[in-house]
């Protein structure tokens, strides 16, 4: 039909015989770069003056300089940092204030699963679902994890 516009198809790929592009299928672009650089690196050494040129150009393909860090990237670390802290705080606690071994685990565990419930509820709001229900589900994880490392010597 003259005019008429061809159904997209709903495949990936070279239809009807066409040959397609590296850059259409991405699963053969990463060895085409690596042919590219191939390539690119055996130009690069042929047009090099002398032998110390050309290993600089190899290694300046092999190791290539490091970005410099941003304060973007900066802060996301401090970020992470600070919860890491966070989470470990309550679990270090007890050991700080109980003489108690023993019982200073025991309260860390109190305190991680309390903490365990107050995630899940907090997820919940979040993901419309049931806070008391998500909070229990997930605080009875963490009394299954206990359960099973009290035995192994946690």
């Amino acid at each position: 039909m003259i005019g008429a516009r061809a159904k997209p198809s709903l495949q990936h790929g070279p239809q009807d015989g066409q040959r397609g592009r590296a850059d259409e299928h991405p699963r053969e672009a990463p060895g085409r770069q690596t042919a590219d650089r191939r390539a690119r690196l055996i130009r690069t050494i042929k047009a090099a003056p002398d032998e110390s040129a050309a290993l600089a150009a190899i290694r300046r393909e092999i190791e290539p300089g490091l970005e410099a860090v941003t304060r973007d990237d900066f802060m996301g670390a401090i970020t992470v940092f600070l919860l890491v802290v966070a989470t470990a705080l309550p679990a270090a606690v007890p050991f700080l204030l109980v003489d108690d071994p023993w019982l200073a685990l025991r309260l860390s565990n109190l305190l991680l699963i309390a903490s365990l419930f107050i995630v899940g509820y907090s997820w919940a709001l979040h993901t419309n679902a049931s806070p008391w229900l998500t909070g229990l589900g997930v605080m009875i994880i963490g009394v299954l994890l206990v359960a099973i490392a009290i035995p192994l010597g946690g």
